[in-house]
């Protein structure tokens, strides 16, 4: 599966940016607002995202 993200600014007073998880990815993981996301980069430049189980 893949699926796309537009990044956009946050807020337009500073540099923080965002993007939309895809509502598949959404159901699939089980995401719910307040999840929290581990961000991990690797050396080749990949990017692993993870929902932390608190």
């Amino acid at each position: 599966m893949k699926y796309t993200s537009k990044v956009n600014y946050a807020n337009k007073n500073n540099t923080t940016l965002k993007a939309v998880i895809p509502s598949e990815i959404v159901e699939t993981l089980g995401f719910t607002a307040n999840d929290t996301l581990k961000w991990t980069i690797n050396e080749d430049n990949t990017i692993i995202v993870e929902k932390l189980i608190l």
